[in-house]
């Protein structure tokens, strides 16, 4: 990144610092979604650094980033069933997650099943008595029956999206959200 290009994006990078943080090679490791480039010399005679890059499947993926202050982050944040997920994954003697991504669903609250389904929670930490992680989900639809989705025209939307999306014709699409919440008894 040049000086000129770090200065255009300075403002988009500190927030991501502040709220995000920048995820270790570990994280990246592995994860079917991104894909490890070699340092190599362009034509031109710039020498790239090796990194880290979204995978090249002929699509671009869009997304949204919450502050941690949002109704939605908040709304995540205190919900009962993603807290009892997230602490099923600590171990209290060791004090630590017994992994760095956890995975999570929503059943029992039909908002959040509706409009996050599924995710996975990343760099999961405890600091100063409270939980801290990153929600990270991408939507992909699914389709849903009049039992699974009984509103009509909610389901037709869904099954739309999830036509749209299986002829790629749907552009992909992932969320970010910080989740935080006070700890008790832990």
């Amino acid at each position: 990144m040049s000086v000129d290009e770090f200065m255009e994006n300075e403002k988009a990078i500190d927030y991501q610092m502040a709220n995000l943080g920048i995820p270790r090679e570990s994280e990246l490791t592995g994860n079917p979604d991104v894909v490890y480039v070699h340092a190599y010399t362009r034509d031109d005679g710039t020498e790239v650094k090796a990194h880290y890059r979204s995978k090249p499947d002929g699509g671009s993926w869009h997304g949204v980033i919450y502050d941690k202050n949002s109704g939605f982050s908040k709304r995540l944040s205190n919900s009962p069933e993603l807290r009892t997920q997230i602490m099923s994954k600590y171990d209290k003697k060791s004090k630590k997650f017994t992994t760095n991504q956890i995975g999570i669903g929503f059943s029992e609250d039909k908002n959040l099943n509706y409009s996050i389904g599924h995710g996975t929670i990343l760099k999961p930490r405890i600091e100063n008595g409270e939980f801290r992680g990153i929600l990270f989900d991408k939507y992909d639809y699914k389709w849903l029956s009049k039992e699974e989705l009984p509103n009509l025209e909610t389901r037709k939307l869904n099954n739309s999206a999830y036509t749209l999306q299986t002829i790629k014709q749907l552009t992909n699409y992932y969320v970010i959200i910080p989740v935080q919440f006070k700890l008790r008894g832990y």
